[in-house]
């Protein structure tokens, strides 16, 4: 958690100073929010819930959407490299998923700037995202906060494949590497589909599936899962309870 609110700060901070500890606190209303809400949704909720602290929704989306597409490269090599030994089938399919992911963006940004629809809502909209670009293109001059999020989205997977061995120990089995840094992101990105609440259900779905692969019983998977997720929403509680404690009447939302 603390990880994934330093990597969007670092981002937002470059484009908007802003004191940790306020993001922080409305960091975690946003992750909490994604606990509840289906596929990203959630997650997204911050560039609203920075409305409050000055921080303009275009300053707030280049940040998310930078942090955000970090991410998900990670994920996608991470995802490919586990496909080539898992799922052999699925290599070529999710080659071509992610080669199609990289030409979305900048065909978006063609039709943006070069169509030409004579309609108000088009015009606004060009506007719009031409500002966000702008925004994007300040970066340049702090490539080295890209750099150090590239680092600590690297560390962050760490940590998480070190709390799913931990999870894991807990009902005597041990997972080796590379599976246990692999398969929880392969889970992790079919959750990314909006079809259920936090992806419940189909991430644990894809979990038994992958790890039943390298011969991990169903029930003790769906255990580890059902243990984290617990995790989870204590630790999204918890921290409701301490920001709304602390500050009752500011933090209202």
């Amino acid at each position: 958690f603390i990880l994934g609110a330093c990597n969007v700060w670092l981002i937002l901070n470059g484009l908007h100073p802003l004191a940790f500890s306020t993001f922080l606190r409305t960091y975690s209303y946003s992750w909490a929010a994604s606990l509840m809400t289906p596929g990203q949704a959630g997650d997204a909720s911050i560039i609203l819930f920075m409305k409050k602290h000055g921080v303009a929704v275009r300053v707030s989306s280049v940040a998310y959407l930078v942090d955000k597409l970090m991410t998900l490269a990670l994920f996608a090599v991470i995802g490919w490299y586990g496909c080539t030994y898992l799922i052999p089938g699925l290599t070529g399919v999710w080659l071509g998923l992610f080669v199609g992911a990289l030409l979305v963006l900048p065909g978006f940004i063609i039709l943006v700037r070069y169509a030409a629809f004579r309609h108000q809502w088009w015009e606004r909209l060009q506007q719009r995202i031409i500002a966000v670009f702008n925004d994007l293109h300040q970066l340049r001059s702090k490539w080295h906060l890209l750099v150090i999020n590239a680092l600590v989205t690297m560390i962050k997977w760490i940590v998480v494949s070190y709390v799913f061995w931990m999870a894991f120990r807990c009902f005597n089995t041990v997972v080796a590497w590379p599976h246990i840094g692999v398969i929880p992101i392969l889970s992790t990105l079919v959750g990314y589909v909006p079809v259920s609440i936090a992806g419940i259900g189909t991430v644990e779905v894809s979990a038994v599936f992958l790890f039943g692969k390298i011969g991990i019983s169903k029930a003790v998977v769906l255990s580890v899962y059902i243990l984290l997720r617990v995790f989870q929403y204590l630790i999204a509680g918890l921290l409701m309870i301490v920001f709304m404690r602390a500050n009752p009447n500011k933090d209202a939302v």
